[in-house]
Order: structure tokens, then C-alpha cells, then sequence
């Protein structure tokens, strides 16, 4: 069989084939790497609303006020200092071996019909918030810190196999089909998002305020990516650092941009109170410098990282004085990571096959206080549903006739072919996620509050531990 040698970067794959058509027997083909996923956890900050489900837009009656709603803050009648500690524990997807399309070849590595994805499991704790509260009678100032994104990962992938038909380069592939292998990779990712802001609320009338914010985001991002070659295209891969064909780093943690916090509530009587909030997200540049390990050569670029920005509002309604129920509706401007994003190997393909959706996501949540105890306990649940936000290949992966059998436009067209079934084996859409919340509170001598929950989810389990002192 006609031996191909085709390249890592989709951007000189044909080139590669053309050049490499005079001499052996066995194809061998290689086209793309993924890149690790971003997680950004927007909920709001605290115990108390992680127990209820994120669902505090519209109570937003404690320190966490100043980034949820800063309106809120009039609810605070003293100082008070809240900080906040959480767990994250994620799970992230990725292909790692199997077949995409076509049948498997019975080689050791390529014996699966379905594309295997394996999960990467990592565990992070930080102190994800800390506050400061001025409550007046008219208004009220806050100072905060708050960790929008603290995201860890590291993986290794074996890489997928997929087969591209290729009925008019008969000549060079008497089976009409030609393999192609995701090609192996190493990730390692730690991402952080830092926001310093203060917020300042007034109080218009007495069932009505608002809030204003401004935030200074600062980034701290490390992502490596090296890709792998092989001796042979079915081999295993062994992931020794003599092994790297090509290497990707992103170092940036001195980037910076400012945003700006926005919101109101109102409450109408004594039961029922509705906030509405406009959270800003923050613009970025990390430095990717990509290295060779063959020849040795080295280039650098500034690529965007973007984080979405939040519309919210949220209802709350007290039935009695031991009750409250709330809602949240939030929409979640996710599009804004892919904006002018880099999608790496598959540079060659239309940037409008990937998409990342906006999102809408709905948040329950309940609370009862049992007062007939030395400290009144909170008992808190809530849930919220999650839709899918991941970056998703939404083209078309059947082949693509070839207009004729010129070998340069069929070449183009198989290249074409291969980036979009890889794509969608690197990219596929994910699985909405429903989370579940449960959380305690306990007030000490109207000084001191103590507030434990738990959110779990498929994707990423959380606990967070926050506390707050009144003077």
C-alpha cells in the first residue's frame, strides 16, 4: 500500500503528502490535539448560598452582597468581616483512545468501535472569598476579594483513530479510505481568576436601593500541551519527554482588566423582595510560545482570554418567619471564551463550526431556621441545572465529494474531511448537569455565624465553609 507521511498541523498536511508520495508501503497519517477545557464556577460566593442552590440574587442579606448584588448591602445593619473556603473536586472529559468512525483495524491500539473519553480527576482548595462591610442608613461600602476561577488539571491521551473515505485517490489507497489518529498529547492546566472589588449600595427609597461595583480581575494561567510521536502509527504511546515532537506553553500571570458590578432590589413588603444584577467579565492575553522539539525552533503569540459576562435577577419570598424559598435566573455569556479564541491544529477549519452556547440556568433553593435551640440552625437545599457550555464542533464529518480527481483539490478535500471528523472527536457536545445542594448555618450570640454546604454535580463536586463576625 502507498505510504503517506502526513504532518502534525492540518496548515501543511498537504504539502506533507505531496512530498512524501515517492517511496514505501504503509500510510501513515496523523492529524490534530485537543486542548484542555476551562472550567469557571460563577456561583455566588458563600456557604449559605451554595446551599441554596446559588439562589441569593434576591435575598442577598449577608457580606457576599457586594459581588452577588451589591444592592444588598443595605440589608447589613453592623460592620462585619465574612470570609469563605472551598473545595472544588473536577472532573474533566477527554478522548483518549478508540475509533471515531470507520472499523477498527485489529491493531493492539485501534481494537475499540467507539471513541474512548476517560475523565481527569483533580481536587483544588482556596480561600474563595473574603469581605469587608460599612453598612450606613442610607448606604453602605464593601471591600472584597473573590476567586472567580480556580481551575486545575492534568492528563494524558492516547489518542482516537478515524477513517476518511477517499474514493478518488483509488490510485493511492486501493481500500477507498485513508486512518487518521488524534495525535497523542500531555496536558497540564492551572488556571486562577482573581477579582478585588468594591461595591457601593444606596438606599432610594425604603423598599428600594441599588448597588454599583468595579472590579479589578487579575489572571494567573499556566497551560503545557506536548504532542507525541511515533515510531509506528498504532503503536502505544510512551510518554517520555525524548518523545515530544511539539511543544505549547501558555504563561501569563501579571495580565489584568477591570469590570464593573451593577444591580438592585426591592422590596415591596416584608415577604417578598426581587434583585436584578449585571456582572462584567474581565478581557485577557496570555503569551503561548510553541516549540519544536525536532528542529528546535521557537515562536510566541498573545492569545485572548475572555470570561462571560452575567445577567441575573432572583426572587425571594418569605411564606413565615422560619421559611424562605428563592430563584435565580441567570444568563451565562459563555460565548465570550470562544470570541477569537485559537482552536490550534484545526486552524484550517471555518471558525463557525465550533461554537460555545450562551446559557440560561435556573437556581432553587430553601431554607428553614429551627429556633428552639441555644443558636437558631439554618437547614438549606437547593439545586440548579447547569446547561452544556463546552467548546463543541457543530459541522458537518461526512465527506466531501471531490470536484474532480486532480490529486491537489482530492488532497484538499481529504485534509478538509479528516479536520472535521477530528474535530468532533476532540470537541463533541457535552451533557447538561443538575446539581444538588445541602448546607447548615448557626448564629452565636447575633456575633458570629458559622455556615458549612455542598454542591454535587457529574462535572465538579463542591464544599465551602464561611464564616462571619459582626461588630
Amino acid at each position: 500500500m502507498f505510504n503517506l507521511k502526513i504532518s502534525f498541523l492540518f496548515t501543511v498536511l498537504t504539502m506533507t503528502v505531496l512530498a512524501s508520495t515517492a517511496g514505501a508501503q504503509e500510510p501513515d497519517r496523523a492529524p490534530a490535539s485537543p486542548d484542555a477545557p476551562l472550567q469557571f464556577n460563577f456561583s455566588s460566593p458563600g456557604a449559605r448560598s451554595l446551599g441554596l442552590g446559588g439562589a441569593f440574587i434576591g435575598l442577598a442579606d449577608d457580606a457576599t452582597a457586594s459581588y452577588t448584588n451589591p444592592a444588598g448591602l443595605l440589608s447589613l445593619s453592623k460592620p462585619e468581616i465574612s470570609f469563605e473556603g472551598r473545595h472544588l473536586s473536577y472532573s474533566t472529559r477527554y478522548a483518549n483512545a478508540g475509533r471515531g468512525f470507520g472499523e477498527p483495524s485489529g491493531n493492539p491500539t485501534d481494537i475499540f468501535d467507539t471513541v474512548k473519553y476517560a475523565n481527569a480527576e483533580t481536587d483544588v482548595t482556596s480561600l474563595s472569598f473574603l469581605s469587608y462591610v460599612y453598612p450606613r442608613d442610607r448606604w453602605a461600602l464593601a471591600f472584597y476579594r473573590h476567586t472567580l476561577a480556580d481551575f486545575l488539571t492534568s492528563y494524558d491521551s492516547q489518542g482516537s483513530f478515524f477513517s476518511v473515505p477517499a474514493p478518488t485517490l483509488a490510485p493511492l489507497f486501493p481500500e477507498g479510505f485513508v486512518d487518521f489518529r488524534v495525535l497523542p498529547v500531555s496536558v497540564d492546566l492551572d488556571m486562577e481568576v482573581i477579582n478585588y472589588g468594591i461595591s457601593f449600595a444606596y438606599r432610594v427609597s425604603e423598599k428600594f436601593s441599588i448597588g454599583l461595583g468595579a472590579s479589578h480581575y487579575e489572571l494567573s494561567l499556566y497551560r503545557k500541551k506536548e504532542i507525541y510521536g511515533t515510531p509506528d502509527f498504532y503503536d502505544h504511546i510512551d510518554f517520555a519527554d525524548s518523545n515530544v515532537a511539539l511543544s505549547t506553553t501558555q504563561d501569563r500571570g501579571d495580565d489584568s482588566d477591570v469590570g464593573i458590578n451593577i444591580g438592585f432590589l426591592w422590596k415591596p413588603s416584608s415577604r417578598w423582595s426581587l434583585g436584578g444584577v449585571y456582572r462584567q467579565g474581565a478581557e485577557f492575553e496570555s503569551l503561548t510560545r510553541m516549540t519544536s522539539s525536532s528542529e528546535g525552533d521557537s515562536t510566541s503569540e498573545l492569545d485572548p482570554l475572555n470570561t462571560p459576562d452575567v445577567w441575573g435577577v432572583g426572587l425571594a419570598f418569605r411564606p413565615t418567619d422560619l421559611v424562605t424559598l428563592t430563584l435565580d435566573y441567570n444568563r451565562v455569556e459563555y460565548s465570550a471564551i470562544w470570541s477569537n479564541a485559537s482552536i490550534g491544529p484545526f486552524e484550517g477549519l471555518d471558525a463557525n463550526l465550533f461554537r460555545i452556547e450562551d446559557v440560561s440556568e435556573l437556581h432553587l433553593g430553601f431554607e428553614y431556621v429551627v429556633k428552639n435551640l441555644k443558636s437558631p440552625l439554618a437547614i438549606r437545599l437547593g439545586l440548579w441545572r447547569e446547561p452544556d457550555h463546552n467548546l463543541t464542533f457543530i459541522g458537518s464529518t461526512d465527506p466531501i465529494d471531490p470536484p474532480s480527481a486532480d490529486i491537489f483539490e482530492s488532497i484538499e478535500e481529504l485534509v478538509d474531511t479528516a479536520g472535521r471528523r477530528g474535530a468532533s472527536i476532540v470537541f463533541p457536545s457535552g451533557d447538561d448537569e443538575m446539581h444538588y445542594s445541602f448546607g447548615l448555618g448557626m448564629v452565636f450570640a447575633d456575633r458570629f455565624q458559622l455556615d458549612i454546604a455542598f454542591d454535587f454535580s457529574e462535572v465538579v463536586d463542591t464544599a465551602s465553609l464561611s464564616g462571619v463576625i459582626r461588630f
